[in-house]
């Protein structure tokens, strides 16, 4: 189509007269002469120049790619750094869990009268159940760690993501330093837990391993970890008593692939990582010249420009009456427990699975809430959702999810595409009652 100014431009796949294929830009100019209106056309081959931005973009892409699988790399060598930790803080608890619930089956099966509750009963149920919670603590921090390529924002506190960190990386610092903690109360600022929860974890390993280049005989290897309020940031400094960076190093230590660690310890995409989701949440890191070791400092402004999502805290309302769950799993001995602790609050209803909960939906008119596992073989959560939607959609508004933390890509496609209440396991009183108290899975994300 000509312009006002009589002229037309664009590309095109034309064909020659031998039948070839080829890229062409053309240019046509009308113009008006004594004679009447003529027209110029101009053609040039653009083949080259087409081939070669093709391969610009697929080299463009190959490179993307990669760089996804190094970052990828890079936190897997973290996960791995962890792990001792991760297996620290589970297997002592679960092994006097264990114990306990050992010793109280000998003495329950032992007893040849009625037991007093309060000499051994209570105080091996009491530590059971804190060693159960340092258990639930600890996964829920890794949780928050893999939340990393995740895009949800949530209201923050930053100190207690650096006790998270602390935790994750307590093995690396363990027999390497004494780490102090030094936080100063902060606000909440709006953030993405997980990411940054992995720039302390990056920072607080990178600390540790400098401490095995520390002199021996030299002052105590320590990390420490300080957060203050200045003004309208959050600066949370990580310093190290180790013998510091070399200066050639520094310059260039936000760069990609530059690192002085061994090949085996990482790809040296961690601090330049660490760069760009600082500035995500329109932050900084910087390194701060100090006398010894080194001193890295993150500041983060109160107004980090996200804006949180997901629902808002909605206090309880006292039911009028028991209110009638039913709590749908694959697990039969989590259904059991959960019946267990919740009957004397509700009136519990369970299903093994999603096809045995659509089943008690069609035959009971009397439910008030359902939560239903995300993960389940056969008619799993996104699919108990959408059949419920069909066939009884009365029942949507009350229709909630819980979860053990792992999800595959067709549940995270299906959180991604539904604005769906997620609560984790174990499921409490004082959740039902909010879940309830909602009147509807459904919330609006400006919420």
């Amino acid at each position: 189509r000509l312009r006002s100014d009589g002229r037309a431009a664009g590309r095109l796949l034309m064909k020659r007269k031998d039948g070839q294929t080829f890229w062409g830009d053309y240019t046509i100019t009308v113009y008006d002469t004594l004679e009447g209106r003529r027209m110029v056309d101009v053609f040039r081959d653009v083949s080259e120049t087409v081939s070669y931005q093709e391969e610009l973009e697929r080299k463009n892409q190959e490179l993307i790619a990669a760089q996804t699988r190094l970052l990828h790399s890079d936190r897997l060598a973290t996960i791995g750094q962890m792990a001792a930790s991760i297996a620290h803080e589970i297997n002592n608890p679960a092994a006097y869990v264990v114990t306990n619930l050992e010793a109280l089956r000998e003495l329950l099966e032992g007893a040849k009268e009625p037991l007093d509750p309060r000499s051994e009963l209570l105080p091996a149920v009491g530590d059971s159940l804190d060693g159960i919670r340092r258990i639930l603590a600890t996964t829920r921090d890794l949780k928050s760690f893999s939340r990393l390529d995740e895009q949800e924002v949530l209201s923050v506190d930053l100190n207690e993501v650096v006790r998270i960190a602390a935790k994750l990386a307590a093995n690396e610092l363990r027999h390497r330093a004494v780490l102090r903690l030094d936080l100063q109360p902060l606000p909440r600022i709006p953030a993405s837990e997980g990411k940054l929860t992995q720039v302390l974890v990056n920072l607080l390993i990178n600390a540790a391993h400098a401490l095995e280049e520390r002199p021996d005989g030299t002052e105590e290897a320590r990390v420490s970890v300080s957060s203050r309020l200045e003004k309208r940031e959050i600066v949370i400094d990580v310093r190290d008593t180790g013998p510091g960076l070399p200066e050639e190093v520094r310059a260039r230590l936000f760069e990609p692939f530059v690192t002085t660690k061994a090949p085996d310890r990482g790809t040296g995409l961690g601090l330049s990582l660490c760069a760009e989701i600082l500035r995500f949440h329109s932050g900084s890191i910087e390194l701060v010249p100090t006398p010894r070791g080194a001193c890295f400092r993150l500041r983060l402004p109160i107004e980090t420009g996200l804006k949180v999502s997901g629902p808002s805290v909605v206090s309880p309302r006292p039911p009028t009456r028991r209110l009638r769950v039913l709590l749908v799993d694959d697990e039969p001995l989590l259904l059991k427990s959960q019946e267990r602790l919740l009957k004397r609050h509700f009136e519990i209803l369970t299903a093994a699975g999603g096809a045995a909960g659509l089943d008690l939906l069609h035959t009971d008119p009397e439910i008030d809430l359902v939560v239903c596992d995300l993960m389940m073989p056969g008619v799993d959560g996104p699919e108990f959702r959408d059949r419920v939607e069909r066939e009884l959609p009365e029942y949507l508004s009350r229709v909630h999810f819980c979860s053990g933390g792992a999800f595959t890509e067709r549940v995270r496609s299906f959180l991604a595409q539904n604005r769906v209440l997620v609560v984790d396991k174990p499921l409490t009183k004082e959740v039902l009652e909010v879940l309830a108290s909602r009147g509807g899975s459904e919330y609006p994300l400006d919420e």
